[in-house]
């Protein structure tokens, strides 16, 4: 008999991230299987240990150090758990772990957020159960592969709602040809979500930054780059120098061009997804439009032009349907859509159907145990009169302005003071801490806590 046992990888360890209430019978089956399997599997009726710590942070450290394999078992009851939301996302979080979807109950849409652009096995039919066994083993079998660093992606939300069809048409055409010997052209090298503010375009983006396949399509990292309205050639100068440094290059360049020029060499031999965020002029893309032949630029904007000067692929952004609108407002409330009250549908409605306005309404709902009726009475009292911007004649930024006003007066009359006192630094710049530590101390008598403490009140908020 051979000895090679020795020198055999250890077998593949499997967390099985799934809700009670769905099919607890069948994940005690897929436990068992994929044990005989080989597989060392982490299951909560047997693995959870009693630690002295919390429940959250026993599985987050499961996740973390126990396993290589996130098994998630999709149903009705999972995709509204929010301790299971919370246990894939944080599996995404991890780069040595890989999240892998299956279907027991229900359809595909109850496959959440990113892992709806994930291959997700059919287990829904007891006879299809080997066929479907056999290709999951097979699958947790692969290696883990290479993925591109992170550098400045944002956190999704907690209720990220994912738009799979969107999602995917703009994950296809970042990866198009990138195994092919062969220089990228303009429009394959340069793709662009276009929409208007506040319909989920940055949110999209960040969540394709993390996407899988897409950072092992990108193994020398995925970059995002924050533009914004009124960049600065300073601006534009120090987001050079950071990305040049990032790189591994030299960043002490004079100007815009010289930038160019460094970075040109520092993207010539490697595959680098740059995320260029906000962006308002072409100028400011162009500023970094110098990609090698294995890499892409995704830009988020407004405006078409910016696209149409790039020469890129261009990818609309459209606004939630009815039933997605509903779907993210069950989501932060924690109901099913069916669950929901008449008052969320007209709430919907008051919101045009825009994503930003949405979420900070389900937001303000959430905090009041799902009271809708209030939430709508506020909308539909919202005084625009009282904001001045040029953009609120549009009726789709009208429902951003609505749901702004309306989240900030139901906060308490403290809060609301905090929130008006933030006011005074800059939008999309870094606060220094002695900044926030100045206002919280003007504050420091009335509210009768220390400025350190409420200056880490103000940073949180």
């Amino acid at each position: 008999m051979s000895n090679s046992t020795s020198t055999e990888t250890a077998p593949t360890r499997v967390f099985l991230s799934y809700a009670r209430g769905d099919d607890e019978p069948f994940v005690k089956l897929l436990h068992a299987d994929l044990a005989t399997a080989g597989f060392t599997v982490w299951f909560d009726r047997e693995s959870l240990m009693s630690k002295g710590l919390t429940f959250h942070q026993e599985i987050k450290d499961a996740i973390r150090t126990e396993v290589d394999r996130v098994v998630y078992v999709g149903g009705p009851k999972a995709a509204l758990s929010a301790y299971v939301r919370e246990e894939w996302q944080f599996a995404l979080e991890c780069d040595h772990v890989v999240v892998t979807p299956i279907l027991r109950l229900g359809d595909y849409e109850h496959v959440p957020g990113e892992l709806s652009l994930l291959h997700c096995e059919d287990f829904r039919g007891d006879a299809n159960y080997p066929a479907a066994l056999a290709k999951l083993i097979a699958s947790l079998r692969q290696p883990n592969p290479k993925l591109g660093a992170l550098f400045a992606v944002p956190n999704l939300p907690p209720n990220f709602l994912g738009r799979p069809e969107l999602m995917r048409r703009v994950r296809d055409a970042l990866l198009v040809d990138l195994q092919k010997p062969q220089v990228i052209t303009g429009a394959d090298a340069r793709v662009g979500m276009q929409g208007m503010g506040g319909i989920g375009k940055s949110v999209l983006a960040a969540a394709l930054a993390r996407n899988r396949q897409v950072r092992q399509s990108y193994p020398d990292g995925v970059v995002w780059i924050s533009a914004g309205q009124k960049l600065t050639d300073d601006d534009l100068l120090k987001r050079q120098r950071d990305l040049a440094r990032h790189l591994g290059g030299d960043d002490t360049f004079a100007s815009l061009a010289q930038g160019q020029g460094v970075l040109r060499q520092l993207l010539a031999a490697k595959a680098v997804l740059l995320v260029l965020d906000d962006v308002w002029r072409a100028a400011d893309a162009q500023a970094f439009d110098v990609l090698g032949p294995r890499c892409r630029m995704l830009v988020t904007t407004r405006d078409k032009g910016i696209l149409d000067a790039l020469h890129g692929e261009l990818v609309p952004v459209s606004l939630f349907t009815e039933p997605e609108a509903l779907q993210l407002l069950a989501d932060v409330v924690n109901v099913a859509p069916a669950a929901l009250p008449a008052e969320a549908h007209e709430v919907a409605r008051e919101c045009g159907l825009l994503p930003l306005a949405l979420a900070l309404c389900g937001g303000t709902a959430r905090k009041r145990g799902g009271d809708f009726h209030s939430v709508l009475e506020r909308l539909r009292r919202a005084d625009l009169e009282k904001i001045a911007d040029r953009e609120s004649i549009n009726e789709q930024h009208r429902s951003i302005w609505r749901a702004m006003q309306a989240s900030v007066e139901m906060l308490p009359d403290d809060e609301q003071q905090r929130f008006a006192e933030l006011s005074v630094f800059a939008t999309d710049q870094t606060v220094p801490e002695a900044a926030a530590g100045n206002v919280a101390g003007r504050r420091k008598r009335r509210a009768g806590t220390s400025t350190e403490d409420e200056a880490s009140r103000l940073r949180v908020a």
